[in-house]
C-alpha cells in the first residue's frame, strides 16, 4: 500500500488507525496526514487533546470517547471518528467525535480517543492467539464482502474484538486466521484500508 499522503481521504482516516498489537494502548500511528492538520486547526491539536483528557482514567464520565454509552471506549467507538475525520461539523460528522471541541474531527480528537481506548468497566478481556500465527499473511479485511476495506468492515471487527472465533467472535472478523479477534486483525484492516474495487 502507497503511504498515507496529507489531503487524501484514505490518508487522513489513515493516521487514525491504532496499531496496538492487541495490547490496549493504542500504540503506534502513523501521524502523516493528521498531526499537521489537527495543529493547524486546534491551535496545537495534541496539547488541547491532552488536557481535555486529564485523569482519563478517573471513572466513567471521564470517558468522553465511549460515545455509544457502553462503559467501554473501543472500536465501535472508534468508526465514529474514522466515519467523520478530518471534516468539520459544519459540513459532515458526528459532533460526539469532536472531543476537544474546536469544530473539527482531526488528529487532536483521536489522541483523546488513544488515551482512553480499551477503558471502562465494561471491556472484555483479550483474547491471544489459539492457532499458532495464523494464515500465510492473512486474508483479505473486506469482511462484509462489499469490494471496499471500509468503516464497515471494522463494524465487523467491533462486533467481535477480544473473542476467540470459538466463542464469540465472528470468524469473518479473525483476518490473520488465528482464531482470535485482536490487534493483529485491526493492523491488517489498517494496513488494506481503503483498498479495493468498489472503494471510491
Amino acid at each position: 500500500m502507497a503511504p498515507a499522503t496529507a489531503g487524501s481521504s484514505a490518508g487522513g482516516a489513515g493516521a487514525l488507525i491504532p496499531s496496538d498489537g492487541g495490547d490496549a494502548h493504542g500504540g503506534a500511528m502513523n501521524a502523516q496526514g493528521g498531526a499537521a492538520q489537527g495543529g493547524e486547526r486546534s491551535g496545537g491539536g495534541a496539547a488541547n487533546g491532552g488536557a481535555a483528557n486529564e485523569g482519563g482514567a478517573g471513572g466513567d464520565s471521564a470517558l468522553t470517547a465511549d460515545f455509544d454509552g457502553s462503559g467501554c471506549v473501543d472500536l465501535h467507538d472508534y468508526a465514529v471518528i474514522v466515519r467523520g475525520f478530518d471534516c468539520s461539523l459544519a459540513n459532515c460528522g458526528d459532533p460526539r467525535a469532536d472531543l476537544n471541541h474546536d469544530g473539527w474531527i482531526d488528529f487532536s480528537d483521536y489522541l483523546i480517543y488513544v488515551q482512553q481506548w480499551y477503558q471502562g468497566p465494561n471491556c472484555r478481556a483479550v483474547c491471544e492467539a489459539t492457532d499458532g500465527q495464523g494464515g500465510a499473511g492473512g486474508r483479505s479485511a473486506d469482511v462484509d464482502g462489499s469490494g471496499c476495506v471500509d468503516a464497515d468492515d471494522l463494524d465487523v471487527l467491533a462486533a467481535s474484538y477480544g473473542c476467540l472465533t470459538t466463542e464469540c467472535g465472528s470468524p469473518n472478523a479473525d483476518i490473520v486466521e488465528d482464531g482470535c479477534v485482536n490487534g493483529a486483525d485491526v493492523d491488517l484492516w489498517r494496513d488494506q484500508f481503503m483498498q479495493g474495487p468498489s472503494c471510491p
